[in-house]
C-alpha cells in the first residue's frame, strides 16, 4: 500500500509528500495500465473517498504473504519535532557515578563487543524530560545507565516509560519463565 502511496505522490500537487522521483526530480511514468486509470480516478476523489476505496479493499483482502516482496525505504523527508535538552556534562558525571554496566541487565558493551564497546552506555532519564519540562538534573538520583534494548524496553510504550525496578521484574520474569 505504501509503495503505491509513494508512486501517485509525486502527480498530487495539493500532497506534502514528495513520492517517488528519479535522478532528475521528475516522478516515475506510470504508462497506461492499472496505475494510470487509478491515478486518473484518484486525482477527480476527495481524500475521504480515497480512502474509502482503500478501506474497502483491504477489508474484502486477505492477508498478504510479505516473503519475497520488495520495499521501499530511504526515501527523505523534513520532520519538524521538539528536542528537549540534554546535558552533555551530566550523562558524563551519570556513567562516572553508575559505570557502565547496565543498571537493567547487567549487560556491559565492553565484555562483548570488546574494545568496540569500552565506555559505550545509554543514559536514562528515570522522570521523563517531556513530563517534568526544564529544571535541574542530578545525575545520582536522576540518571541511570541502561543497554540499548533495556532503555528501549522501557520507552517501549509511549504514554508510560518503566521504572527501573519495574524493568527488573519484567527482566526476572522473563528469566523465571513467569510471564504472566
Amino acid at each position: 500500500m505504501k509503495n503505491a502511496r509513494d508512486a501517485f505522490d509525486a502527480y498530487m500537487p495539493q500532497n506534502t509528500r514528495v513520492g517517488w522521483r528519479d535522478d532528475r526530480g521528475n516522478p516515475p511514468s506510470i504508462g497506461h495500465g492499472k496505475t494510470a486509470t487509478t491515478l486518473r480516478d484518484w486525482s477527480a476523489a476527495s481524500d475521504d473517498e480515497v480512502k474509502a476505496q482503500l478501506r474497502a479493499v483491504l477489508d474484502n483482502s486477505d492477508p498478504v504473504e510479505v516473503e519475497g516482496r520488495v520495499f521501499t525505504e530511504g526515501g527523505v523527508r523534513a520532520v519538524v519535532s521538539r528536542k528537549y535538552e540534554r546535558s552533555d556534562i551530566a550523562k558524563r558525571e551519570a556513567i562516572h557515578i553508575h559505570g557502565v554496566r547496565c543498571q537493567g541487565c547487567g549487560f556491559d558493551f565492553e565484555e562483548f563487543y570488546g574494545p568496540l564497546g569500552a565506555g559505550f552506555i545509554e543514559v536514562h532519564h528515570l522522570q521523563p524530560l517531556s513530563g517534568r519540562g526544564e529544571g535541574n538534573t542530578r545525575p545520582e538520583t536522576d540518571l541511570a545507565v541502561l543497554c540499548s534494548n533495556c532503555h528501549r524496553m522501557v520507552h517501549r510504550d509511549r504514554s508510560y516509560c518503566l521504572s527501573l525496578a519495574e524493568l527488573r521484574e519484567a527482566i526476572r520474569r522473563a528469566k523465571n519463565g513467569d510471564n504472566a
